[in-house]
């Protein structure tokens, strides 16, 4: 019987582990691709941050933890018009859970200018760093 309730312990601890890692990756080209796809409209990437010139788009979400990942590329007039909608912070870059990464992305972010912006639709927090030499926006909700 310790037996039997010892495996089936461990088989539920298996299947909710598998069932948290619902990691889902999307790449587009640009903004138009991304929104025939209505990437926009799931709302991990605010309305304020969508811009036409948006390039190299990639979104990592784990659903089940309502945690994400984006970065994208921006011309430099619609970087400075994003800049109006955050606030400075020092708060570095951690690793937004159960979303697979590459290693040496922390170290890169945490070098870069850092903000937050307050999502009221969702009421949430999104964390963001600019690389004004690439022209690249990074965004995570923890």
């Amino acid at each position: 019987m310790i037996k039997r309730t010892l495996l089936l312990i461990s088989i539920l601890t298996i299947l909710m582990s598998i069932n948290s890692c619902d990691q889902v990756e999307q790449k587009y080209l640009n903004f138009n691709k991304a929104k025939q796809d209505e990437l926009f409209r799931k709302g991990w990437i605010p309305n304020e941050f969508t811009f036409e010139s948006m390039t190299n788009i990639c979104q990592h979400t784990n659903l089940d933890l309502n945690t994400c990942f984006f970065q994208f590329n921006l011309s430099s007039i619609d970087l400075n018009s994003l800049e109006a909608y955050m606030t400075p912070t020092n708060i570095l870059f951690e690793n937004p859970r159960s979303i697979s990464l590459s290693k040496k992305l922390p170290d890169k972010i945490n070098k870069l200018d850092h903000y937050f912006f307050i999502d009221k639709r969702i009421p949430d927090t999104l964390f963001v760093a600019i690389d004004r030499s690439e022209k690249l926006i990074y965004g995570w909700r923890k």
